[in-house]
């Protein structure tokens, strides 16, 4: 059929053909099928495309592929607004807008005491930076108002929530949390059914918004996070294309190991050792990098010293096994405080400021010296980044410890700066926001220097940072460096 409509051609009946075309696009129903007909008629592709993603479109939630979707948009230029898995969302402005957040607080079981320490800690100072950022908003004449709903870490929790069709929260223009996994696939069908958009405030987990055209991670990735890492070493580390990579065995670590690997050996950096660290091997970076051998000594001439004048009797050296010049740097994945004290160590016993980088959480650990890290060159991954000197941030921890008589940790950070940018974004350009943030620009954060968000809604930004007088400083992956 596709043979004798391609001899109309050229001719008066072109139009009805490509008519008859796309009629018997709608008719496809099995992706190995659209697949074959863009290869086969690329001159078709886009409506071949469009049909395709139509047929996505008609797909339960679960099946509907949002990033085939994106890649055939790309490819094949189509229009995003016509065809992307939302469709055209409409500008809806407000003179206040409402957020639920989804917490696990357990309010009813919940101590002073048990507020102090532990995973509550932390829950409680990121709903507090939220607060703080609502109550700013709204003294600006841009009112936000927070719904709590403690739903703990369950799903049974959260479905009596959303009885009734979610009748308590369908009106809602924003959900943040929850943060557990779980609890996020329990609700992603009733975000995609009212079209919320809901953003998870502190997960790294790329899966939480596969399959959720109205999810946001807050937080880069791990992908993210090894993808900026892996172009640092492309753009800085690429004297010696030569690499190390250790990594202790956790889901988030070997992660973000087999990613940065897979990356840089794209780019021709040869993994020279890919080793996974268990507690019975802690020791083997430092060991494998610090191992020496005797050998006679020799002037810069390349001449062997001698003990005695006749020489007879050569003087002795240690020399590392592995020489200075052997290995390009090591990327080191783990949150092991013990192997990063170690692989500190280990640049400081070899004394070739070997490039190391490291995850922030080092920074952490109170066995680690600032001066140390400094003269050894660390760089650390560092997606929570904060200059703490800046104003924003001085006023910030002035005006929590004002209102609550207690210093902010990290979460009050997290917590007011994501507030406080979604409701500057539902103020300043509505409630689905996220038409301004996919075209991929950076924006200023508060407390936190920028966020930049595509198609993957996920946040880009993750800083890479070194000591320089005593000071953290980012060396790449901010809008300016």
């Amino acid at each position: 059929a596709f043979y004798q409509l391609d001899l109309l051609k050229g001719t008066y009946l072109q139009a009805q053909a490509n008519s008859y075309r796309q009629a018997f696009y709608s008719q496809v129903n099995r992706q190995q099928n659209f697949e074959t007909l863009l290869g086969k008629y690329p001159d078709q592709g886009q409506a071949i495309a469009g049909a395709y993603i139509n047929w996505l479109h008609a797909m339960p939630m679960d099946r509907q592929q949002p990033a085939k979707v994106d890649s055939l948009i790309a490819t094949y230029k189509l229009d995003p607004v016509k065809y992307s898995l939302r469709g055209q969302l409409p500008t809806v402005q407000k003179d206040t807008f409402h957020v639920a957040v989804m917490l696990p607080l357990y309010t009813s079981q919940v101590t002073p005491r048990a507020i102090q320490g532990g995973g509550l800690k932390a829950i409680y100072h990121l709903l507090m930076g939220m607060r703080l950022a609502a109550k700013d908003l709204t003294a600006q004449q841009k009112p936000l108002v927070l719904h709590l709903y403690d739903v703990r870490r369950d799903t049974a929790t959260l479905g009596q929530l959303l009885r009734n069709d979610g009748e308590a929260i369908q009106n809602m223009d924003l959900i943040v949390g929850p943060i557990f996994k779980d609890q996020v696939d329990y609700l992603k069908p009733f975000c995609f059914k009212h079209k919320i958009n809901q953003w998870n405030p502190i997960s790294y987990n790329s899966q939480l918004v596969q399959g959720n055209p109205y999810g946001y991670l807050f937080r880069p990735s791990y992908q993210r996070q090894a993808q900026v890492a892996a172009q640092y070493a492309k753009d800085s580390l690429s004297t010696n294309k030569h690499t190390y990579i250790f990594y202790t065995n956790t889901e988030k670590d070997s992660l973000l190991a087999h990613t940065y690997k897979e990356l840089i050996e794209q780019d021709s950096f040869k993994v020279l050792r890919f080793e996974p660290i268990t507690e019975e091997t802690i020791r083997l970076p430092f060991d494998l990098l610090t191992e020496t051998k005797e050998v006679e000594k020799k002037d810069r001439y390349g001449r062997i010293v001698y003990k005695d004048e006749e020489e007879t009797e050569p003087e002795m050296e240690d020399e590392l096994l592995i020489l200075p010049d052997s290995i390009g740097h090591i990327f080191v994945a783990t949150e092991n405080k013990l192997l990063a004290s170690l692989m500190i160590s280990m640049v400081d016993t070899r004394q070739d400021q070997l490039p190391v980088i490291g995850q922030e959480d080092w920074l952490d650990n109170k066995n680690i010296s600032i001066e140390q890290v400094e003269r050894i060159g660390m760089r650390f991954i560092a997606p929570n980044y904060i200059d703490y000197q800046q104003w924003p941030a001085q006023q910030f921890k002035e005006n929590y410890i004002k209102a609550y008589t207690t210093v902010p940790t990290t979460y009050s950070y997290l917590g007011y700066d994501l507030m406080y940018f979604v409701g500057q974004q539902l103020h300043t350009n509505g409630r689905y926001f996220q038409q301004v943030l996919e075209q991929g620009k950076p924006m200023a954060g508060t407390v936190f220097p920028h966020y930049r968000f595509n198609s993957t809604r996920i946040n880009q930004v993750v800083p890479i940072i070194k000591f320089s007088n005593l000071e953290l400083l980012p060396v790449y992956g901010m809008p300016n460096k």
